[in-house]
């Protein structure tokens, strides 16, 4: 019998037999451990599945053999699925008998196109450092308790629940300046990963454009993905709902219970992914916003602080060091 732990598969629990596994949870033990099951039988009309135990947890168990059973609620196959391919994790059992129901299969994969890794793509962070001796630094005269360092690492990026999400990877420099060398590089400190940037170049190797799509666009695929995958969903409820109507003169509770949880489904998905991905795509557009007003205002100082420069230069009146020096020492002796 294998004891693999991938065995996710789009078979009905009715279609199993004893070349199957399935992974079971203990009510009765304490923290309700799951093992991995040969499969031995179901019993439709109780909704229990019986398994002989395999391992716990991917590993020996004393209770190899045993007989263990539960509601089907409680049993599980797992994997990957389609919308999550690359992510392994249980898939337990719904009301009509599937894991993976077939109709998966046919449902778009969100953010197929996404890129995961790239040479570009980076994480910046800044830290501060205290330091009872002190700490001597390039490009300063004296010793220094209190600096702060930058980090530039590899990153990578994943997309998930219609947001952006960032992971540091492996660090390639760290810079170490003082207070008034990073006046004009001062940001939030100690705060989550970093901040994403833009590698341009490795050791004055030159690295190519990351690729770009607008989150207009990124939000309007996802959408329609989602839409997709909810016509699936209905398209699935429906044909179920159908079958059971026509085939049927009399309806049991399992009938009665599959339907409702189809239609409890669809509802959860109108009343709350829909309003979901509506709020993060409002939020997503305020950050879009400020990131432009950021831009817009940089331009400006620059072009403000250099038409001020031109001007002192062109007036004559610019002071030179000697001059500020002279000032200075005139200050503190009076």
């Amino acid at each position: 019998m294998s004891t693999e732990k991938t065995n996710l598969s789009t078979m009905n629990i009715a279609e199993f037999d004893s070349s199957n596994t399935i992974y079971i949870r203990d009510k009765s033990e304490f923290n309700k451990p799951t093992y991995l099951c040969e499969f031995v039988s179901f019993d439709a009309g109780k909704r229990n599945v019986t398994g002989k135990i395999i391992t716990k947890d991917g590993r020996d168990s004393s209770r190899a053999g045993n007989i263990l059973t539960n509601k089907i609620s409680q049993c599980a196959l797992y994997g990957s699925a389609t919308e999550t391919a690359g992510h392994e994790y249980y898939h337990w059992f719904q009301v009509d008998g599937y894991s993976m129901n077939p109709m998966e299969e046919y449902k778009i994969i969100e953010n197929e196109m996404h890129c995961k890794s790239h040479p570009s793509y980076g994480l910046a962070r800044f830290s501060r450092h205290n330091s009872s001796g002190g700490r001597p630094l390039f490009g300063s005269s004296i010793n220094h308790s209190n600096t702060i360092s930058l980090h530039i690492c590899r990153s990578d990026h994943d997309r998930g629940l219609s947001n952006d999400w960032y992971h540091a990877k492996q660090e390639l420099i760290e810079i170490e300046m003082s207070q008034t060398q990073f006046a004009e590089l001062i940001t939030s400190m100690n705060m989550g990963s970093g901040i994403p940037v833009t590698i341009r170049h490795i050791n004055l190797e030159q690295i190519s454009e990351p690729p770009y799509k607008s989150k207009v666009e990124i939000f309007n695929d996802e959408f329609k993905a989602k839409m997709h995958n909810m016509g699936v969903d209905i398209e699935k409820a429906s044909a179920t709902a159908l079958d059971l109507l026509k085939n049927k003169s009399t309806l049991n509770n399992g009938d009665r219970e599959l339907i409702l949880s189809s239609i409890t489904r669809l509802m959860m998905n109108v009343k709350q992914n829909i309003p979901f991905v509506a709020v993060q795509f409002s939020e997503q557009m305020d950050k879009t916003i400020s990131e432009a007003k950021g831009e817009i205002e940089a331009f400006v100082e620059h072009k403000i602080r250099s038409a001020g420069l031109e001007a002192i230069g062109a007036s004559g009146n610019f002071p030179t060091i000697n001059e500020l020096t002279e000032s200075l020492s005139k200050n503190k002796n009076t």
